[in-house]
């Protein structure tokens, strides 16, 4: 199974405030989030972060360590900076499988646009196409939602508006039955 999520901001005390995340301090935070990423996906699955995985001086090889799943990929966000991702003999960079600006993917023959910021317009987005991104904490959800777009802001503050525990990735099937509900072409 596949998995996304995005906007983690781990070791960044600010954004407790900045976004009202239901934490005390940023080590509950960053404990809740992983926790939540572990009891989710699996060790062979697969995982996308669509940006802002840490925040500023943020240590990433330190947070990918405490992640089970193996198959890590991630998107940069406005946060990320390459120069914190040290690429590894294995050629994995800082445990990531891969560590890309966008990435399109096909997965149980649905094409996927990944980005870290939301787009309007994307390759075949007029074919089906879906497009999940992060970077607006969630602000866009209700525009998504009333357009009936194939659009879906992943990041973990956008979970209470599906319903799920903070921090929880969406998985494909959860993504699929979104779709499901909007138009067949947007």
């Amino acid at each position: 199974m596949i998995y996304f999520t995005s906007d983690t901001h781990l070791g960044h005390r600010r954004i407790i405030e900045h976004c009202d995340r239901p934490f005390d301090n940023v080590h509950i935070m960053d404990q809740v989030i992983l926790d939540r990423i572990n009891e989710t996906v699996g060790t062979d699955d697969t995982l996308y972060i669509l940006g802002d995985f840490t925040f500023r001086g943020g240590k990433p090889i330190e947070y990918r360590s405490r992640i089970i799943c193996k198959d890590v990929h991630l998107i940069l966000g406005n946060h990320d900076k390459r120069t914190n991702y040290e690429v590894f003999r294995d050629g994995t960079i800082s445990g990531f499988a891969s560590v890309q600006d966008v990435k399109e993917i096909i997965y149980c023959n649905q094409r996927i646009y990944l980005s870290h910021y939301p787009h309007r317009s994307w390759p075949a987005s007029h074919k089906g196409s879906w497009m999940l991104y992060g970077h607006v904490h969630s602000k866009l959800d209700y525009e998504d939602r009333t357009l009936k777009s194939k659009t879906v802001d992943v990041g973990v503050d956008n979970c209470i508006n599906y319903e799920k525990p903070f921090g929880q990735p969406f998985s494909f099937k959860e993504i699929q039955k979104i779709m499901n509900t909007r138009n067949p072409l947007s």
